[in-house]
């Protein structure tokens, strides 16, 4: 992905919106099925196609990169969108979009300049909205999901899914995470979903969580 874009000074161009240069690129996925990258920056929430690099020539501007039928950009969800995952176990793929207000997911297109499928509106999984979202994380079958939720001064919290459903359950300090604070999340296998924190690692069995 040789992708540089000269004579464009971000710095200057995100200036007002942005305060730390970190906060420019918030995730960045790599899809196994399709040559796309799903990309989460302060500006837009966006996919794009790896034929961009063989069709657009040589001389490429911002205009024609944010342009070109090889972007797709994610609908307004009417809050900020902070990361993203998805789920490619099964013939065809679901993205999830954690926002500032809850973790929203829909069918993806296999089209280039569109994000999610005709007439599959992302819909909020239920049980997660007003939930600021740190973190996603779906399991390899995708019947499982998790996402970590940083509630202002609260202590961060994490909120299981059952992706089939459309249910989730929340854990907080006192059942068991790991510290006040979450950093990262691995699922293990379809089931164990290892969680790290400021105290330490935990180890969640989800075949014993009653949604």
């Amino acid at each position: 992905w040789p992708w540089i874009v000269d004579e464009i000074n971000f710095g200057e161009l995100l200036g007002d919106i942005v305060e730390e240069d970190a906060d420019i690129v918030l995730d960045f996925q790599v899809s196994q099925k399709q040559s796309v990258v799903y990309l989460v920056s302060s500006l837009f929430t966006l996919k794009v196609a790896e034929n961009i690099l063989n069709g657009l020539g040589d001389d490429i501007s911002f205009e024609t990169i944010l342009g070109s039928e090889y972007i797709g950009f994610a609908p307004d969800l009417g809050a900020f969108v902070t990361c993203i995952g998805f789920d490619e176990s099964g013939t065809e793929s679901v993205i999830f979009l954690g926002t500032t207000n809850g973790l929203y997911t829909g069918k993806a297109s296999t089209a280039g300049n569109e994000f999610f499928a005709a007439g599959a509106a992302p819909a909020l999984v239920g049980g997660t909205g007003g939930y600021p979202v740190k973190d996603i994380s779906v399991s390899p079958e995708g019947s499982m999901g998790a996402l970590i939720s940083n509630l202002e001064d609260d202590p961060e919290l994490l909120v299981l899914i059952d992706t089939a459903a459309n249910l989730s359950v929340d854990f907080r300090t006192f059942q068991g995470l790991p510290g006040n604070e979450l950093h990262n999340m691995v699922w293990l296998d379809n089931e164990m979903l290892a969680v790290s924190g400021d105290h330490g690692l935990a180890v969640i069995d989800t075949t014993d969580i009653t949604f």
